[in-house]
């Protein structure tokens, strides 16, 4: 077997490595099997209410969110996707989420990114990552506040990556007032930095940010990344092995080409019948 040859087979065993090391990574954790839609792109800069001092100068502030949803007398709130014009936030409403209200012919939803007070209350051992996003919607022309949606909606927020030295884990937390906070069921999308809930109403939401003990007392958690890590490297492995067999084919000298022989006439006959 040529040595190209078996730098192709070498790179398609880690090719078959990777497979099985995702399929480990999808049933260690299902949230964190997200596809990779973004292609190499990486996220963009997270954008602070109040940054941390050595992130204050390259910081760019968040942009606040208004917009006008129609509100049907018999149906309810049209459906839409509403994001910050930041992009770090957006709300997803199905049809008819909003209950109609009276005379009210629309509903002002507005999302207002704010700085993290001191003084609160979370959930085990959790820290705000970011900002914290208030969503407030209204009945128009009343004014009157929106309650509980009829139907789920979707909220989703950005978050910015520290390094904490160690393994995290993001979820989304809920509060009224702000200061006590409540983890509620949601999907962390690590590679896009973004965090994806169900939410029933409106309120103060932002992403807690747990950090994973790294050694022994934390290995069964931190395990999560073992795999990505190990996928990751196999993956320049088989890029690396392929990419050399590619050269050496490339690089071989050509075989020396054996000068051809003139063709070789048949002997001349002699006429018998020349006198």
């Amino acid at each position: 077997m040529t040595a190209p040859r078996r730098a192709l087979l070498a790179g398609g065993a880690v090719v078959v490595v990777y497979l099985l090391l995702a399929a480990i990574s999808a049933h260690l954790d299902p949230f964190g099997a997200a596809p990779v839609l973004d292609g190499l792109t990486p996220p963009a800069l997270y954008r602070w209410v109040s940054p941390p001092p050595p992130l204050a100068t390259l910081n760019r502030p968040p942009t606040p969110g208004s917009t006008s949803i129609r509100l049907d007398p018999a149906s309810g709130s049209a459906a839409g996707v509403f994001p910050t014009p930041d992009l770090q936030a957006d709300v997803a409403l199905a049809t008819g989420a909003i209950a109609p209200h009276g005379a009210d012919s629309s509903v002002r939803l507005a999302m207002t990114p704010l700085a993290p007070v001191a003084d609160v209350h979370l959930p085990g051992g959790a820290s705000i990552a970011g900002n914290v996003l208030r969503i407030v919607a209204t009945y128009e022309p009343s004014g009157d506040p929106v309650g509980a949606l009829r139907k789920p909606g979707t909220l989703v927020l950005a978050y910015p990556l520290l390094f904490t030295g160690g393994g995290f884990s993001d979820a989304m937390l809920r509060s009224d007032d702000a200061r006590t906070w409540t983890r509620i069921p949601s999907t962390d999308s690590i590679g896009r930095q973004l965090v994806h809930a169900s939410i029933d109403g409106f309120g103060y939401f932002a992403v807690g940010q747990t950090a994973i003990p790294v050694g022994p007392a934390g290995s069964a958690s931190s395990g999560r990344s073992l795999p990505i890590v190990l996928a990751g490297l196999a993956v320049v492995a088989g890029v690396v092995l392929v990419l050399v067999a590619l050269v050496r084919r490339r690089s071989r000298p050509a075989p020396a080409q054996r000068p051809q022989r003139p063709p070789r006439r048949p002997p001349r006959r002699e006429d018998m019948w020349k006198d």
